[in-house]
Formats: C-alpha cells, sequence, structure tokens
C-alpha cells in the first residue's frame, strides 16, 4: 500500500462495496497500529538522555510522569521506556493506569509531530509539505482521512506490546472530507485531528487523569 494511487483504488473499491451493501454509511474508519512507536520513543532517549522527552510532555509532564513512576523528572522518560520493555508489563494494572495518560500524549505527539527527515535516498527540503514519520498515519493522512483517536493497550499481544506498548489508532474518512482533506496534507502537510487526539496533545487529558 506505499503507492498513494493504489491507496486510493483500494479505499474507494472498499467504500463502494460497502455503500452497496449499507447505503446509509457516510463515515468510514480503521484500527490501525503504530508499528515503531517504542523503537522511536526508545531512540529519544539514545539522542537526548533520559530526560529527552521534555518537549513531548512539557515540564508538569514530566513532573507527572515522575511522581507516577518514582523517579526525577530527568530520568522519567529513561524509566518509562524501561518499563515497556518490561515483559508483561501491561499485566501490571496499577503500572498501566499510572502510565497511560503519558503513553497516550506521546503517542499522539508521534503521530502528528513527527515527520519524515529522509524520503527514499533523498533529504527532505524546507520547501516540501513535511509527511508523518509513521509510515500508516502517512498512508491514511494522503488519502484523506482524519486521525481519530487512539486506543491504550487495543493489541495486547506480543508484536502490539512491542511496537506501540499496545496503543492503536483510529483512522476516519468521510466521504464529504476525503479529497478537500487530501488536497490540504499534499500541499501544506496538514494533518486533521478530532478533538480527542488535540486533547492529547495539549496535554489536556493528561492532566485530568493524572
Amino acid at each position: 500500500l506505499a503507492g498513494v494511487d493504489l491507496g486510493h483504488a483500494l479505499l474507494r473499491q472498499v467504500v463502494e462495496e460497502v455503500r452497496s451493501e449499507v447505503p446509509g454509511i457516510r463515515t468510514f474508519a480503521t484500527l490501525s497500529p503504530i508499528p515503531r512507536l517504542r523503537q522511536w520513543m526508545e531512540s529519544v532517549v539514545v539522542r537526548n538522555g533520559s530526560g529527552g522527552g521534555m518537549d513531548v510532555l512539557g515540564r508538569e509532564g514530566r513532573e507527572g510522569l515522575a511522581r507516577a513512576l518514582g523517579c526525577g523528572a530527568d530520568d522519567a522518560l529513561g524509566r518509562l521506556v524501561e518499563l515497556v520493555g518490561t515483559p508483561s508489563w501491561q499485566e501490571d494494572d496499577g503500572a498501566t493506569e499510572a502510565v497511560r495518560p503519558f503513553l497516550m500524549r506521546i503517542a499522539a505527539h508521534y503521530l502528528v509531530n513527527e515527520k519524515q527527515r529522509q524520503r527514499g535516498d533523498e533529504e527532505v527540503g524546507p520547501c516540501q509539505p513535511p509527511r508523518p514519520l509513521d509510515g500508516v498515519a502517512r498512508f491514511h493522512v494522503r488519502n484523506g482521512a482524519e486521525l481519530e483517536g487512539l486506543n491504550y493497550l487495543a493489541d495486547p499481544s506480543r508484536r502490539g506490546m512491542r511496537n506501540s506498548c499496545g496503543i492503536m489508532a483510529n483512522y476516519r474518512y468521510r466521504l464529504d472530507a476525503i479529497e478537500a482533506n487530501h488536497v490540504a496534507h499534499e500541499v501544506g502537510g496538514t494533518m486533521p485531528v478530532a478533538d480527542s487526539v488535540a486533547d492529547w496533545l495539549a496535554g489536556q487529558q493528561q492532566q485530568e487523569e493524572a
């Protein structure tokens, strides 16, 4: 599905088949993986040290994560990466709920704000529209979808936990907005997001749940 033309063709085929069976449907949504989220988290720690999440969580977020993990703010992201690398950590209800708002904010940041620096063998130029670093997000947004939501521990399989800490994403296709979303992304790199994702990005849900 790497080619956008193939993607358009497949999506249109699926949409038409579903609409022929259920004519009233106007909105379509996916439950999609985030294949390299945890790998990216680890790379942030390697590049910037244990305190490397400062741009993602902000000062209050780092302090909240530190309280949840019982460590210093400068060590919080490193401790989080260690935790999610522990086998079966998701079976500890206390731990999963303690870090939930922070993992969700990190996932939202990764999908929306982290962009490709290279396409193929070429560096991305300053005049080129930014594209999501995440390949699944890139595919859906280029085809006119909106990032609708994030789902915590939606994939508790071994692969799901290894790839994305079990977090999965919803991409919504609204038939009356697909073309406009596609054009906005191709021209300006715009990534439309639902209010729930915007709240994670702003830290609003993090503050409410912490």
